[in-house]
């Protein structure tokens, strides 16, 4: 895609927000690198403060901080609780120490992330890992409960959200580092807008810095969606088995998160993998959930028991179905396939033939075979 239909596209907004009378490019451009400066300098002064330290006022710091960029920037905001949070991470203190300000952050940020640009969405949740996979010994089951439900809706909202706004075609274009002054400007390259004496010059300086910021973020957006999301959607799979096989268990809930969010194949590799992580004890005492089947009682009665494992939509073994198709005469029939009461034996065991229908012709063949060898030697011999 050439670079100046890319600048068209990603640059409606600013064109329509001009016509209906926003501010001029140069003030924008103005508000935007003073807003960056006020946060850097805040950011610094922000740092010098000890994780932990004189009450906590570390993170209740960061809270202020963000809370004065709410509504204004919505990065910023979120750049400082993803900050705050790793510097207790990394704190020297003793493990634990800081743990529950940690998750408060992390919920902070889960909370808000709902309307982040997914790429970037990604990068913090990816670095929430620690923290979202555990559950806090001062944390009850009820808090631990909807800390998880927030996490893996949060995740699969990321995933969806990065297919949804991913453009190939932003993959195949470039920006510029530095934006040349516009024909006519005294100025050089990578001089700010703000020498330039001509209002019409600086205004059009101004607009092409933008529009290639605007260039910059979409390419780069672009790019990590697509070296990232594949590998945060199989973390999706770990996360819910990771938060799902620990108490209180709750599969029916992960059961309707899935039925929204994925196909019925990946829900039920998903449930497999949950199945799989929990103590074998407590997988005994559950009813295997089905996609799209919600009541306990409607799992039961679709598995024929409340035993541990694969759900029923799991993909079968084609040797194994090629088996039971021969023996029931080619009607395509599984052995297994009846109900309880009915006869039905568990999946994947072979039936027992009552009179023999259908393995004692291949036995007879196979005897017969063996005799005519034997006579067929003995003539030879003589």
């Amino acid at each position: 895609m050439r670079f100046d239909r890319f600048i068209l596209m990603v640059c409606a907004v600013t064109v329509v927000n001009d016509l209906v009378g926003a501010n001029s490019f140069f003030e924008q451009e103005r508000a935007f690198q003073a807003d960056r400066k006020h946060f850097e300098d805040s950011f610094k002064k922000f740092y010098q403060v000890g994780a932990g330290v004189e009450g906590d006022k570390f993170t209740s710091m960061a809270l202020q901080m963000s809370e004065e960029w709410a509504g204004k920037n919505e990065y910023y905001r979120l750049s400082v609780l993803n900050s705050a949070y790793w510097r207790l991470l990394e704190s020297p203190a003793q493990k634990g120490t800081h743990f529950s300000n940690q998750v408060f952050l992390a919920s902070q940020l889960i909370l808000k992330l709902t309307n982040a640009p997914p790429d970037f969405s990604m990068t913090v949740m990816n670095n929430l890992w620690s923290t979202l996979t555990t559950q806090g010994l001062e944390e009850n089951p009820e808090d631990w409960s909807t800390r998880r439900r927030e996490n893996m809706e949060a995740w699969f909202g990321a995933a969806d959200r990065a297919k949804a706004e991913f453009n190939p075609e932003f993959l195949g274009v470039y920006s510029l580092s530095n934006v040349s002054p516009p024909p006519g400007s005294k100025l050089s390259p990578g001089s700010g807008p703000e020498g330039e004496p001509n209002p019409v010059l600086r205004e059009k300086y101004c607009e092409s810095i933008q529009q290639n910021r605007l260039a910059h973020q979409a390419i780069q957006t672009a790019r990590h969606i697509s070296e990232e999301l594949p590998r945060f959607e199989k973390r999706a799979e770990s996360l819910a088995a990771l938060l799902y096989s620990k108490p209180p268990y709750a599969l029916l809930e992960l059961q309707e998160i899935l039925d929204r969010r994925v196909s019925d194949e990946r829900a039920t590799n998903i449930m497999n993998a949950v199945y799989r992580a929990l103590p074998k004890a407590v997988a005994a005492t559950l009813p295997r959930p089905i996609p799209h089947v919600a009541k306990p009682s409607e799992n039961q009665a679709a598995t024929g028991t409340a035993h541990s494992g694969l759900p029923a939509v799991a993909r079968p073994n084609r040797v194994l179905e090629a088996i039971r198709k021969q023996q029931g005469g080619g009607t395509g029939s599984a052995v297994g396939s009846a109900a309880p009461g009915q006869g039905g034996q568990p999946s994947g065991v072979l039936a027992e033939s009552g009179g023999g229908g259908a393995v004692w012709p291949w036995a007879l063949l196979g005897l017969a075979g063996a005799a005519g060898g034997w006579v067929w030697l003995r003539l030879r011999r003589s």
